[in-house]
């Protein structure tokens, strides 16, 4: 039996998604500043969201990093602009 690796396709996982836990630590940003953010600042379903039938909030780890180093000036919309191009849908005609 061969043990087969999972092809990963790299458009998909250039942006992960991550837990509060993990961004927490990759941001150094406290879990009640992200919740603040979330509420008043970040956009749903660009920055963040929930999985379906959960309460639970996964982050998109590089956008938030991004919006964190460049806020919103051109630069990080051309990042927003390479997530949402990275996303199955776009390549839908």
């Amino acid at each position: 039996m061969t043990d087969r690796k999972k092809i990963r396709d790299p458009k998909l996982t250039a942006f992960p998604f991550v837990r509060t836990k993990e961004m927490v630590a990759s941001s150094g940003l406290s879990a009640d500043t992200l919740k603040q953010l979330r509420r008043e600042v970040l956009t749903e379903k660009i920055y963040w969201f929930h999985p379906p039938g959960s309460v639970r909030v996964l982050w998109n780890l590089r956008i938030v990093l991004d919006w964190l180093i460049n806020s919103d000036t051109p630069a990080h919309q051309k990042a927003i602009e390479a997530y949402t191009k990275s996303l199955p849908s776009s390549d839908a005609a």
